[in-house]
């Protein structure tokens, strides 16, 4: 192509381009013609297991035999009632919170994911579920020492299904005949008090036997809840409406994904952590339109200029919040100040209207009320001073998505 003492040739330019667009489509030819073929072989191996599994429900190998053996004095006819301990089905939490209004009860419907891949169709069953263990022995237990330590938080990922499942000593003859028809269905440990809890459900619904989840109802809560704003009008002039949920840890939750609702809106989902160290749940029921904020650059105080050798940049906001509802509302409201990590670069904090502020993290808070329509304004200002010859960013930016044309 070139050398020290030599340009680039602009004949091997064009060839090298022309050689490097032939090698790029080749290779994307070659994954493309690879993926296909994993494809492919997906499908059969898909196909092989459906066949896999219809020879072994027909040869009934999914079912066992119960034999029972019995002692008479005399000739009767007798009534057996048989209990059994079933693997493949089990349970997961679901629920829905729902807020109507700023200042009613949180509604917190409980459900629960069931699912039965026993090889039987459930047909109009009663249903208890349990935390419990099924396997649990005669045996008396023994207790052993309580260490405490730092708590961690708790990892979670996948699909939280608290299984019946019998415990791996029990399956092993079972768990190549079971794997056909279990392969779809994720298991995740779960964290749940030492003292298991059933859950008797009144309604008795059918659950057909394909391993499949089965939303059903299982019970309702009424919690307490305290609601507040919270804003950071510097990112964007957005009020979020913040409840706090109280009375949650006696109601014996087990984690899981909780569908939140305010009003007749969908907001999302957000996470259970029953191992919360906190007594009180903080969720965001979304933004509120009737909650207003702006945060603007005041022109005039807001300078730049040389002094001596450093450079000086001088910002100053004004921060605006209304209150549009009809009641009161507290409201937090959060910005900062940049903070030097160099011993060159000063920062002086000008204004912060009687804020709350944290000189190692550089944020400051106001909390307030709001009664209805009333408006307040708030004022945060700040002066960075760092040598001319060297280059600060003063300012901060975000980053999004863009098309490229």
């Amino acid at each position: 192509m070139g050398g020290a003492n030599s340009g680039v040739n602009i004949t091997d330019l064009k060839d090298v381009s022309s050689y490097y667009r032939q090698r790029s489509f080749a290779v994307s030819e070659e994954i493309t013609r690879i993926n296909n073929l994993i494809n492919k072989e997906n499908l059969i191996i898909a196909d092989i297991n459906r066949r896999k599994s219809d020879i072994l429900l027909k040869n009934n190998m999914y079912f066992k035999k119960i034999v029972i053996e019995y002692e008479a004095e005399t000739n009767i006819n007798a009534n057996f009632d048989i209990s059994y301990i079933a693997g493949k089905c089990g349970w997961a939490p679901a629920y829905d919170l729902k807020a109507k209004e700023i200042g009613e009860p949180v509604v917190m419907k409980y459900k629960a994911k069931v699912f039965n891949n026993t090889g039987i169709p459930w047909q109009a069953v009663d249903m208890v579920l349990s935390t419990g263990d099924p396997l649990q022995g005669a045996s008396a237990p023994t207790i052993s020492t309580w260490n405490l330590n730092y708590n961690a938080p708790a990892g979670s990922s996948g699909k939280g299904y608290y299984d019946n499942a019998i415990k791996n000593e029990y399956r092993q003859y079972e768990e190549a005949q079971y794997q056909v028809l279990d392969e779809n269905i994720s298991y995740n440990t779960v964290t749940v008090s030492v003292i298991s809890v059933e859950f008797p459900i009144e309604k008795k619904y059918n659950i057909p036997d394909n391993g499949k989840p089965y939303t059903i109802d299982v019970t309702e809560y009424s919690l307490d809840a305290e609601f507040s704003y919270y804003a950071i009008p510097k990112f964007e002039s957005n009020v979020y409406l913040i409840g706090k949920i109280t009375g949650w840890e006696d109601l014996s939750l087990i984690d899981g994904n909780m569908n939140v609702y305010f009003g007749d809106k969908y907001l999302g989902v957000s996470q259970l952590n029953t191992n919360s160290l906190n007594d009180t749940l903080e969720l965001s029921f979304g933004r509120d339109k009737q909650v207003s904020i702006k945060r603007n650059r005041i022109e005039e105080f807001t300078k730049k200029g040389l002094f001596g050798s450093s450079r000086k940049e001088t910002f100053m906001f004004d921060i605006l919040v209304k209150n549009n509802r009809k009641t009161d509302i507290q409201i937090t409201i959060v910005d900062q100040v940049p903070i030097s990590n160099e011993s060159e670069i000063e920062v002086t904090v000008d204004e912060i209207s009687g804020a709350n502020y944290n000189e190692i993290t550089g944020k400051t808070m106001w909390v307030t009320t709001l009664k209805p329509s009333e408006s307040k304004k708030y004022s945060i200002g700040y002066t960075i001073k760092y040598p001319k010859e060297r280059t600060v960013s003063t300012k901060q930016y975000r980053s999004m998505q863009s098309a490229m044309f």
